[in-house]
């Protein structure tokens, strides 16, 4: 008869719900499942469980079953506070609690073994629980396990059970073999008996057949004891007496045969007590305190010892055996002063002397109050000890400093020097205090304190940023925050005014704070910038403004600023923007009468460069362009061209465009190709730059 060990194989039911009802410590196992889907359509199966320890915990889950996807759950529990082993079932989703009331179930019980034997045959089907030993009766099942797996449509399940406790599930064996399994005493089992009746009864048959049912021969029932009869002869013959010898050697072989089948009966008896652990002696039960009871006194508990049962001490308060108690003290209930010897007399316990420096009975000790005189300073507590002086004072209070019989006060302003250095500190006894901040600062921290630790955390006089709290400065200036105290700037430019009357925008103001001048208006430059300009028929930097009555851009007049613009007009009543002055005389060369100033008023022939001599040296005759002003003073060129801008006019020029061939031997004389070659020389050249290294 092998056995089957289940562990229950895991579902999607997520294990943080399912721990919620079965408890945190009970665990999926999934070889358990396995073995209880064998097992589950069985009439029977039996869950056993071992050594059931004690736990913090009083209700435990044991055992329990989940059917995912349906409404049913089985678990078994025990509720060690009410003394119950709890069968509590799920049916289609209506729950059922029942239970076992297990007697000898405390916090501090360990079981040894928990037996639940399940009967699924209807009607009747129930459950019977065994604990170390003892069944202690039945509860229904209305639905059973196999009914709650049978009704699902795709069937599965899920075994859990603490982690700690070894379950077993058994679908092949009998209730009694468990049982003895786990160490219970029973009788014989009954299989052995039934089977050496059987071998008893083939016997028979084959004896009768041997005999031929002869008359003479008592027939011998199966419930009678196994021997042979001598027949009865009443002719005493040779033939008969042959005859007699003939069936005694019958019944002889008839007997050897039973002697052997008996033997091997025997045998096979033998061998199934040896193999069988159901067949062994029973326990000798020994008297206990359950069995055979003392009459013990009211409040004595019983004591199971290997004497056997005894009752214990008599309660608190009581003198005597435990069979007989009588009012009275004992010396287990401490009733002396500590150190003080105790005696148990009959009348009671007796106490000797009080120890050396006490007072009393020897019950009660006591020590003069060595407190009663103040030894402390005042302001610490005095504590009576044991030993010399026989008292002990605290530590001395806050601010002051000593052994606690003496305490002298802490100068903190000396020795810490709690206070900010601009205030003063004054030493108080005990404590100090921290004088006022000066205008103009807050206080930090405490200003005032009792001891060392206190004083640790410094005073200090924080700078008040008035700018910040208060804005006491008027709009359009700007607050300047400084150590103690504060000013206020000036009007922003583009404001005027005091702190008095508030700043105010000023006239002909830009929103940058620019002011223009009257004849100028402010003009928007994009992105928040601004500029002054003056108005047509005025010109300046927009600051300043004056008239200008050439409409050039150039004010007729000086203006009082230093900027480009601010200078007057060299040709006031004649338009030149550039204000071009070849001679630097302060008049334009639009309206200078002689520009050069080398006094040629009229027909000069360089009338931006002095020439007074106004020599105009061409070969051919003059071009009328003078010499110190014709870019070819030898040749003829009155047009001034010069292509290759090289201060050499092309008339005289033998590379017109200076790109290093001479104009005889060039194809575009005007045009340069310079630059061209020299782009595809450099291309070539990196390409091929062993082509320019060669020598």
């Amino acid at each position: 008869m092998g056995c089957a060990r289940v562990v229950i194989a895991a579902t999607a039911v997520a294990l943080a719900v399912w721990a919620q009802w079965t408890g945190a410590n009970a665990v999926l196992d999934r070889g358990l499942t396995g073995d209880l889907e064998e097992v589950i359509k069985k009439d029977s199966f039996i869950v056993s469980l071992k050594d059931i320890k004690p736990r913090k915990r009083s209700r435990e889950t044991l055992f329990a079953v989940d059917f995912p996807g349906a409404e049913h759950k089985f678990m078994l529990l025990i509720e060690r506070k009410t003394s119950q082993v709890i069968v509590e079932t799920f049916e289609d989703g209506r729950k059922r609690v029942q239970h076992f009331t297990v007697d000898t179930l405390h916090d501090d019980s360990h079981i040894k073994s928990l037996i639940l034997a399940v009967n699924q045959t209807h009607p009747g089907a129930h459950a019977t629980l065994y604990i170390d030993c003892i069944s202690y009766g039945m509860v229904a099942l209305p639905k059973t396990l196999r009914d709650m797996f049978s009704s699902m449509r795709d069937p599965n399940l899920e075994v859990f059970h603490e982690k700690k406790y070894p379950v077993e599930i058994n679908g092949h064996r009998d209730v009694r073999i468990v049982l003895s399994k786990n160490g219970c005493p029973l009788p014989l089992y009954s299989d052995v008996d039934r089977k050496y009746d059987h071998m008893y009864k083939e016997d028979l048959v084959r004896s009768n057949d041997l005999m031929g049912h002869d008359p003479n021969i008592q027939a011998q029932q199966p419930d009678m004891p196994y021997r042979g009869d001598i027949p009865l002869v009443h002719r005493i013959d040779d033939v008969g007496i042959l005859e007699a010898l003939n069936n005694l050697i019958k019944v002889v072989n008839l007997e050897v045969r039973r002697c052997e089948a008996s033997q091997r009966a025997l045998e096979d008896l033998k061998r199934m007590l040896e193999e069988c652990d159901v067949c062994r002696p029973r326990q000798v039960v020994l008297p206990s305190c359950a069995t055979h009871p003392p009459r013990c006194f009211p409040g004595v508990e019983c004591q199971d010892t290997p004497q056997g049962p005894r009752c214990g001490s008599c309660p608190r308060g009581y003198l005597g055996d435990g069979n007989t108690c009588t009012p009275g003290r004992t010396c287990a209930e401490n009733p002396c002063f500590p150190g003080v010897e105790c005696y148990d007399t009959p009348t009671g316990a007796r106490c000797g002397p009080c120890p050396r420096g006490y007072e009393g009975n020897g019950e009660t000790c006591r020590r003069k109050d060595p407190c009663q005189h103040n030894p402390c300073a005042p302001g610490t507590r005095c504590t009576p000890i044991e030993e010399h002086p026989y008292y002990m004072c605290s530590g001395c209070p806050a601010g002051l400093t000593g052994n606690g019989s003496h305490c002298v006060d802490i100068d903190e302003c000396d020795l810490i020097q709690p206070c900010d250095p601009r205030v003063r500190c004054e030493n108080l006894n005990p404590g100090y205090r921290c004088h006022p901040c000066p205008p103009g600062f807050k206080p930090s921290g405490s200003e005032q304190g009792i001891g060392i630790m206190e004083a640790g955390v410094r005073h200090r006089c924080i700078d008040i940023d008035e700018c910040a709290e208060y804005r006491p400065c008027v709009e359009h200036t700007d607050c300047i925050n400084n150590e103690g105290s504060y000013y206020c700037s000036a009007c922003h430019t583009g404001y005027i005014g005091n702190q008095t009357v508030g700043c105010h925008r000023g006239e002909n103001y830009c929103p940058n704070g620019e002011q223009c001048d009257r004849m100028a208006r402010c003009i928007s430059l994009g992105y928040g910038a601004y500029a002054c300009q003056c108005m047509t028929g005025w010109a300046g930097n927009g600051m300043h403004c004056a008239l200008d009555s050439d409409l050039d851009g150039w004010a007729d007049t000086q203006l009082p600023c230093s900027d480009e613009r601010c200078k007057a007009d060299n040709c006031p009543h004649t338009p030149n923007s550039g204000q071009e002055d070849a001679d630097g005389d302060g008049i334009g060369n639009v309206c200078d009468p002689d520009a050069d100033n080398d006094g040629i008023l009229h027909g000069d022939n360089c009338p931006l460069h002095p020439n007074p001599d106004q020599l105009d040296s061409e070969r051919e005759g003059g071009d009328k362009v003078g010499d110190v002003c014709d870019n070819c003073p030898y040749d003829k060129n009155p047009l001034q061209s010069d292509i290759d801008k090289d201060g050499k006019g092309d008339a005289c020029d033998e590379d017109i465009d200076n790109d290093g061939i001479y104009n005889n031997e060039d194809n575009c004389p005007t045009a340069s190709k310079t630059k061209a070659l020299t782009s595809f020389l450099t291309l070539l050249k990196e390409v091929l730059p062993q082509c320019f290294n060669l020598k």
